[in-house]
């Protein structure tokens, strides 16, 4: 390296914007593509929990809504 050069910056974890020339380290990205995925699992999981809950109070939540509507006049 020469003595006028400087070296390239690398990004903080702390900054939320990227600079020109900034070189993030591999370890964040890395980080950043394993929390990407554990939200998706977490979404995923909590998707499941509704459609089974769902299954599981159907026939209770349409006979509610029946006698509703049947309170209404047509």
């Amino acid at each position: 390296m020469k003595l006028n050069q400087t070296p390239s910056p690398t990004c903080r974890a702390d900054t939320s914007s990227a600079r020109p020339g900034c070189v993030r380290p591999l370890r964040h990205q890395l980080e950043r593509g394993a929390s990407f995925i554990e939200y998706c699992l977490l979404v995923s999981l909590i998707a499941v929990v509704c459609v089974a809950a769902v299954q599981a109070f159907r026939a209770r939540t349409t006979d509610m809504f029946v006698h509703v509507a049947s309170e209404f006049p047509e």
